[in-house]
């Protein structure tokens, strides 16, 4: 009994600890634009330094259902099963996740005044650099890597995307002003 809750917690800590570093990088770019541009400029990247919330919810959804029977592929030494799962998978969301991309991306001008009103327009640079992500949430690699029963590559994959998106985020916001700080997500999340 002992050994099995050491090696519950050995599997799930790995997992809890690369959420809580996820939260972090969340909020590190807001952050940085506070300390750098101030307080105004931080309204601003706030309104379009965002991903869009039900991308994230419809994908956990998806990934929810998946997530089992991929372990169970794994557990069997159905690699091929596997493989075919997350093609599936990643095709299907392709469909939703793809053209609401193109849509935001190029209707983005109307979008944000039309939703948080006029004077935003500086919103729109952040918003386009954030909408760069999109491609990559067709397959949530976590859920993937963790179904194989390896919840410490997340862990340090997450450690090191925060890393770079620190030091990324310090070295643009000082070059690029608002732009900088959306994009250091985008190039640690690739």
């Amino acid at each position: 009994e002992k050994g099995r809750t050491l090696l519950l917690l050995s599997f799930s800590l790995p997992i809890a600890l690369s959420t809580a570093v996820d939260i972090v990088s969340v909020w590190l770019d807001k952050f940085v634009v506070s300390v750098y541009l101030g307080t105004a400029a931080l309204g601003v990247f706030y309104v379009g330094a965002m991903e869009i919330p039900f991308v994230a919810v419809l994908l956990t959804s998806i990934y929810g259902v998946v997530s089992p029977v991929l372990s169970s592929h794994h557990h069997r030494g159905d690699a091929a099963g596997f493989a075919d799962l997350v093609k599936k998978t990643i095709l299907f969301t392709a469909k939703f996740i793809w053209p609401l991309w193109i849509y935001l991306l190029v209707f983005a001008d109307r979008l944000i005044p039309a939703v948080f009103g006029d004077g935003y327009e500086a919103s729109l640079a952040p918003f386009r650099v954030y909408l760069m992500m999109m491609p990559l949430r067709v397959a949530l690699y976590g859920t993937i890597v963790i179904a194989l029963g390896r919840p410490r590559i997340v862990l340090w994959s997450a450690a090191g995307a925060l890393l770079l998106n620190f030091v990324l985020n310090i070295i643009l916001v000082t070059r690029m002003g608002l732009a900088g700080p959306a994009l250091a997500p985008v190039i640690s999340s690739y």
